[in-house]
């Protein structure tokens, strides 16, 4: 969800000097991972240029903020702007990374978080001592109590050593960052090789701290197998 659009306004001199005057940056997605559509006004900064590789402004180039203290009241008049159309659709287009292939495919570059993942959480070796760790904590483990970073790495990487426990399935998830792609996309391959949780220990999934779409649906998958009378046990 950190596509972003960025505009950099420049002049041009007749001699062919360029000079960046104003610029602008505006996320594709927003906060709940919706596509932006319609027509969106954007508030461009003065005398700012965009560093291409982040998104984000370089050094400013323009009046110091002495000069800027007669300017507040009427900044959104006196300052440009840019706007923007986008095309619209009749239901909400929501961003997804599921389909790490698409992205290869097409040659997108990914950002810092997801090679950082896939170097230290899926293209990993496994060593002795994390498994060690791994051990300890599933032995003493309490499902209220709050799980280290440290911690959750550890589970996180040494996931396929405890596929095969399945009351281990929501220790992994609750080691999961969830706006993190890179490792959503593992959880959706885990899923389908975890070994299965028992009906009634399924229904632990549809906790507020599992909100992911697909492991809820595992969970309905695992609960539908008991019977209503059975279920109605566990209904308040």
């Amino acid at each position: 969800m950190k596509t972003r659009l960025s505009f950099s306004l420049v002049l041009l001199t007749r001699e062919g000097q360029a000079l960046t005057i104003a610029c602008v940056s505006m996320n594709l997605f927003d906060e709940k991972g919706r596509f932006r559509n319609g027509l969106r006004e954007l508030n461009v900064w003065p005398f700012y240029e965009l560093d291409e590789r982040l998104g984000c402004m370089k050094e400013y180039n323009g009046m110091t903020v002495e000069q800027a203290k007669d300017f507040t009241r009427t900044i959104d008049s006196l300052f440009s702007k840019v706007v923007v159309e986008f095309e619209s659709f009749i239901c909400p287009m929501y961003y997804s990374s599921r389909d790490e292939k698409k992205i290869d495919f097409h040659k997108l570059s990914t950002n810092k978080e997801d090679k950082e993942d896939k170097a230290t959480l899926i293209n990993v070796a496994i060593r002795n001592q994390d498994l060690a760790q791994l051990k300890k904590y599933l032995t003493n483990s309490n499902p209220l109590s709050r799980i280290d970073e440290a911690v959750k790495r550890d589970l996180f990487k040494c996931r396929e050593h405890y596929q095969t426990h399945e009351q281990g399935l929501p220790i992994f998830l609750r080691s999961v960052q969830w706006n993190r792609p890179i490792q959503v996309n593992e959880v959706y391959k885990m899923l389908a090789n975890w070994a299965p949780m028992k009906p009634e220990e399924a229904i632990s999934l549809l906790d507020a701290k599992f909100p992911d779409e697909r492991v809820r649906q595992y969970a309905v998958q695992r609960i539908s197998q008991l019977s209503d009378d059975d279920l109605a046990l566990y209904m308040l």
